[in-house]
């Protein structure tokens, strides 16, 4: 079975030919702005007459949301290969900062202020150099960029907390991933990454503060608890956030508080918005809540 490989090496793809048949939308004073992280779009829900609409700037622009962040996304224009951060607070998108053009920035984690993400780089044709693509961060204080210089290959996913910066890479030839490890203590740019596992059938990889979650094929496995692995994934507050389409094609979510094991799902959504303190989410008879406590 052929792999999807995250953001990189067929997702795009899959972007290009699908299309999208809905038009753009002005968000208008009173709306509420939900994502969906199988479209990678936004949905501007109005409370009052329980009506939604997906908004759609261009048919080449996608979303992906910043995990570990409360509103931050990185809108991708995939003709022109740009790529900026943009906030949503208080149901309004604002734009952060434009990155270079050229550059694909595709989001792993903010963590102690720092983004962290892949870092691509197209032609003018709009063919990516494999050679350049890395592992960055962009610190959210000064917008300084710097490159994790010893990360090239195809990175496909990744995960960090106070200690290390784990990811995976995508080997062509035997069609697997290898998982790898950065020490982020000395904050040494250069430092060369050590590998923890290889030939894994899937790439996502996952931490729960100092517990790692990483994919072989329909699973994502740690030392203490084993998931099935959904279309998207995430963890935030010790609990397992995870989206995907069910055997109706409708959109559903699946929370599991990864303390008691405890789940938590909701079919038939339209999409999702992560708040400090809960997970909000869409239906066609408005909106829900699900509160994370911890």
């Amino acid at each position: 079975m052929k792999k999807r490989i995250f953001f990189y090496l067929t997702l795009l793809c899959v972007i290009f030919t699908a299309g999208c048949s809905n038009k753009s939308s002005n968000i208008k004073d009173g709306d509420m702005i939900f994502y969906n992280p199988i479209d990678m779009n936004f949905i501007d829900y109005n409370p009052e007459t329980n009506n939604h609409e997906v908004i759609r700037n261009a048919d080449d622009t996608y979303q992906f949301y910043v995990v570990g962040s409360l509103g931050l996304y990185i809108d991708i224009d995939t003709k022109n290969n740009e790529s900026r951060l943009i906030e949503i607070k208080d149901n309004k998108v604002k734009e952060i900062f434009r990155f270079g053009e050229g550059e694909g920035i595709y989001p792993i984690e903010v963590f102690n202020n720092n983004l962290y993400f892949i870092h691509t780089f197209y032609n003018e044709s709009g063919k990516e150099d494999l050679n350049k693509r890395r592992i960055a961060l962009i610190n959210l204080d000064d917008f300084t960029i710097r490159d994790f210089t010893k990360t090239q290959g195809a990175s496909s996913y990744g995960a960090v907390n106070k200690d290390f910066l784990y990811y995976t890479l995508y080997e062509k030839a035997s069609d697997t991933y290898k998982l790898m490890r950065i020490n982020l203590a000395d904050e040494d740019y250069k430092v060369a990454p050590e590998k923890i596992k290889d030939n894994l059938s899937a790439g996502e990889v996952l931490l729960d503060g100092n517990t790692l979650f990483y994919a072989n094929k329909s699973k994502l496995i740690s030392d203490k608890a084993t998931f099935d692995k959904k279309y998207f994934n995430y963890i935030t507050k010790g609990y397992l956030i995870q989206l995907y389409t069910n055997e109706n094609g409708d959109l559903s979510l699946e929370i599991s508080n990864l303390s008691n094991l405890k789940s938590f799902k909701a079919e038939n959504i339209i999409g999702i918005k992560q708040n400090q303190d809960s997970i909000e989410y869409l239906t066609d008879k408005g909106v829900k809540s699900y509160e994370l406590k911890y």
